[in-house]
């Protein structure tokens, strides 16, 4: 059976950032919280039939801010998917901002059955922070890992970005070097990049040069690797354990998704096929009508899909698995990829498909050579 997983999003944030091009809104005084989550309760069981007959491997709630959530808002979100399975055994994470909650609040998510917690921090620098926009300071942040810990949290991600606007390469590794200091299981080390749509588009900040962006990259790998941290794809780094929910994803697993603009991928059977869901993604548009769209990946798409998730891994592609998960068989993959095989991007044998080193530092050029095809 393909894993399940359900994502959950929280679409507020205090303030919206001017790098970011996710689903977030601005927090304002009349908004109605609680009846946004009866409307998740409502989004959740719309799904009732997978929920009976599938079991959720993983939830992650994201957003926007969900820790402007308390867990008592959440409580009667969790109860209704409780009605479906135990959730006490698997992966359940949330993101948080710095300054959004205190202590107690981490303890009531740790209480809720929350035990993962990503804290976006995004830099310990102040002046890098100001930069990026973000409401919070250095200080704050080691205020939010500290209260995690407090809490009870024993797996905690921190982001931290590099490539930021007059960064340096020293600062970039003073901001690795406060991350490591905590011993923190996991973390979320990615380049800002500029994306359409966002105030960063709009006015563009000086960034550092690609070069420097580079030296930024491999000295920071050095730097973790040193320390005991090993990295399992593009942005992730785990001294142990790595998210059971982000290698879901990556590896071509199943997801519910609730809450606006969540998008599900759900395999069906008999027939098979594979359908994406989307919800609206403006929240007043979702809280009069769940779905905007519901579509059938066709069978042009699925290898490129495949492998655009499968190659942020450092992870062997088995093919096994991609037969199972795809209902293709493999010699359409292996031809798909031989081009990206004869430029030294991958090695395939019989039974599996493993990035090269190279392959794995121009993950853009593979994906671009799929889509030629």
């Amino acid at each position: 059976m393909i894993p399940l997983s359900l994502y959950i999003h929280l679409p507020w944030c205090v303030k919206k950032c001017p790098y970011c091009d996710f689903n977030a809104h601005p927090l304002k005084d009349n908004t109605d919280l609680e009846g946004y989550i009866k409307r998740l309760v409502e989004d959740l069981h719309s799904h009732q039939s997978i929920l009976e007959s599938r079991p959720i491997r993983s939830i992650f709630i994201g957003g926007g801010t969900p820790s402007l959530f308390s867990a008592q808002q959440l409580a009667p979100l969790f109860q209704a998917i409780q009605q479906y399975q135990d959730i006490s055994k698997i992966e359940i994470t949330i993101e948080a901002n710095p300054g959004t909650q205190d202590c107690a609040s981490y303890s009531g998510y740790v209480d809720l059955g929350i035990n993962r917690i990503s804290i976006g921090g995004q830099s310990f620098n102040p002046a890098m922070l100001t930069n990026l926009g973000r409401i919070h300071n250095g200080d704050l942040t080691h205020q939010a890992i500290i209260q995690a810990q407090n809490a009870g949290f024993k797996r905690i991600n921190l982001d931290i970005m590099y490539g930021l606007p007059h960064q340096t390469l020293q600062e970039a590794l003073d901001d690795l070097q406060q991350f490591i200091d905590y011993k923190l299981e996991h973390l979320s080390w990615y380049q800002l990049n500029i994306e359409a749509n966002t105030l960063f588009a709009v006015k563009k900040p000086e960034l550092p040069s690609d070069d420097m962006i580079n030296d930024m990259d491999l000295a920071g790998s050095h730097l973790l690797i040193k320390n005991g941290y090993r990295q399992y794809e593009i942005s992730a780094w785990t001294r142990n354990q790595p998210s059971f929910h982000n290698l879901n994803y990556w590896h071509f697993g199943d997801y519910l998704g609730i809450g606006c603009g969540a998008h599900s991928k759900i395999t069906q059977t008999n027939p098979f096929k594979i359908e994406r869901v989307i919800k609206h993604k403006h929240p007043k548009a979702y809280m009069n009508h769940l779905i905007q769209e519901l579509k059938e990946v066709p069978k042009s798409d699925v290898i490129l899909e495949y492998c655009i998730g499968q190659f942020r891994t450092l992870d062997p592609l088995d093919l096994d698995t991609f037969e199972k998960r795809t209902q293709l068989h493999r010699d359409h993959l292996i031809q798909a990829l031989k081009s990206a095989s004869e430029a030294g991007l991958l090695t395939i044998t019989p039974s599996t498909i493993s990035l090269t080193d190279k392959g794995f530092r121009h993950h853009n050029e593979l994906c671009l050579s799929l889509v030629k095809q």
